[in-house]
């Protein structure tokens, strides 16, 4: 059974604690103890891999259980110490990617990075001092429970300037030639230096090929994807909408033309669209700092806003949106929605990172 979760940290602490908020029945939230050794870090993502949970903190660790009532802290990512940033993840079922910015310890120089738990004989190490990506047969390894190959994470792939970011990772299922079947490919989004946005995509983990952003838009941080499949043209058709810095952008996939929404411009804060969703009707939800917006045809976009909270995540399930928020506050933590314009919050006691469907 399909569950929604809000990722972050304890509402209720100064110091950041990691927390949890996960939703059974659309109307009771259920907020566990985690795990009470988490001081200075937040969950920012979290996957199913078999019968684990498994999810990253903001400062590098791993955290996986077999419920979501009991989450326990791994090891630093493929020992980097919280030089890792995780910001997001995704899976197949097996593989693992989690995504984020790497910053070497001696030079400080900053690079957006893959890890993933599938140890490989080809196996590609990123130099941080001079951002070369060779491979290497024999990594070290390291694992917080024996047997457990979800909780081992090797560096995979690197974007190749300094000062690039990822955002998150999508694994979605994609047509890569005229008139075939879609097939599944693994996108990430970010920056690929401090002026411009980066989107990449590979169909086997190993090989990122540049998807590049139109001219206008080139200077505009990406933050997130979703993927909608249009059943009313013969073959169906792949549209993918991409959450940029104020402004959506939606691009079909083997064709060569983009198009954008209007400026989406927030009255309270920045307008990072850090998250984007999609529902069974194919209506979008995009969340941003300073608001949350909503699209019935992927054009036209209106927004709700709330001073005091800003937006995190946002997933569809069981008939309802749900989006995380932050705030000092200490309540409505959580908003959900059936229509995506009324909005109700939640309190439920964690400051929302992000949001996700597992299970």
């Amino acid at each position: 059974m399909s569950t929604v979760v809000a990722l972050g940290s304890n509402a209720f602490y100064i110091r950041s604690r990691p927390s949890l908020a996960y939703n059974v029945t659309n109307i009771q939230w259920n907020t566990p103890t985690v795990y009470n050794n988490g001081t200075y870090n937040q969950l920012v993502s979290m996957v199913t891999v078999g019968s684990y949970y498994v999810g990253a903190t903001n400062t590098g660790t791993v955290v996986a259980g077999t419920s979501l009532d009991a989450i326990g802290e791994g090891p630093s990512i493929s020992g980097t110490n919280a030089w890792f940033t995780p910001t997001g993840m995704s899976t197949d079922g097996t593989v693992v990617l989690i995504v984020g910015m790497y910053r070497d310890p001696t030079t400080l120089q900053e690079v957006g990075a893959v890890f993933t738990n599938q140890e490989n004989d080809a196996l590609l190490y990123v130099d941080p001092a001079t951002l070369l990506v060779t491979s290497v047969s024999s990594p070290d390894t390291i694992s917080a429970y024996q047997g457990n190959q979800c909780i081992i994470y090797y560096p995979l792939w690197n974007v190749p300037t300094a000062n690039s970011v990822l955002y998150s990772c999508r694994y979605v299922k994609i047509p890569l030639i005229y008139d075939t079947d879609p097939v599944p490919v693994w996108i990430v989004c970010g920056r690929k230096d401090s002026s411009h946005g980066g989107i990449w995509w590979s169909s086997d983990q190993v090989t990122w090929t540049e998807l590049p952003l139109p001219l206008a838009f080139q200077d505009r941080t990406v933050f997130d994807v979703t993927v909608m499949e249009y059943t009313d043209t013969s073959p169906p058709t792949y549209r993918m909408y991409f959450s940029c810095w104020g402004v959506i952008l939606n691009f079909e996939f083997l064709s060569a033309t983009w198009n954008s929404s209007q400026e989406l411009v927030t009255p309270y804060a920045q307008p990072d669209l850090f998250r984007i969703a999609q529902n069974n009707s194919n209506e979008l939800v995009a969340v941003a700092s300073g608001g949350i917006f909503r699209s019935a045809d992927g054009v036209n976009w209106s927004r709700f806003s709330q001073p005091g909270y800003q937006f995190r995540g946002v997933a569809w399930l069981n008939d309802m949106w749900v989006v995380g928020s932050e705030t000092l506050l200490q309540t409505n933590q959580l908003w959900t929605s059936t229509d995506g314009v009324t909005w109700t919050g939640n309190t439920v006691g964690v400051n929302v990172q992000d949001v996700t469907v597992v299970g």
